[in-house]
């Protein structure tokens, strides 16, 4: 029915979606459009658009929690998340080469691994954290890396070209 039949957190769901899809432009148009339309001034969800932008056909106010910790969950995701045996690193970044330093610092992520990435100028700085060794799959804007974690903190620096 399209996003008009939407309300508030759909939008942060949908989000969430678009990193796993490894589509980052969607992915901030939707958190773009939840902050805009969405939250009231004190930062409560209010699930319609009361500010009658025309995102959604809803504008009532009832507020709840959970779009706000589900969109917290999904910028989570944007920089780290784990599926299907994958490391993924930063898949909700547009044009990373046109913005800048991105970094996160302490992520705890499948099999109690610590994750500490940076990426800037073409390069990605990984820091894992782990109990014992293991053999990893980690992906950096697209590039599939195949790491070998050592017990204690390993650290990796592979070459993203993009």
């Amino acid at each position: 029915l399209g996003v008009k039949e939407w309300v508030g957190f759909s939008f942060t769901w949908a989000a969430a979606l678009e990193v796993m899809r490894g589509n980052a432009e969607k992915f901030g148009e939707y958190l773009h459009n939840f902050c805009s339309s969405l939250l009231s001034p004190n930062g409560f969800h209010l699930n319609g658009d009361y500010r009658k932008t025309g995102l959604t056909n809803f504008d009532y106010r009832p507020f709840t929690l959970e779009s706000n910790f589900h969109f917290c969950a999904a910028l989570q995701y944007s920089l780290a998340y784990y599926a299907d045996g994958i490391y993924y690193l930063f898949r909700g970044v547009k044009n990373p080469e046109e913005n800048g330093e991105w970094q996160f610092k302490n992520f705890r992520m499948e099999g109690g691994m610590l994750f500490t990435a940076k990426y800037s100028g073409g390069v990605c700085r990984l820091k894992v954290k782990s109990r014992c060794d293991a053999k990893i799959t980690a992906e950096v804007f697209g590039k599939k890396f195949f790491l070998s974690v050592k017990s204690g903190i390993s650290e990796f620096y592979p070459k993203v070209v993009i």
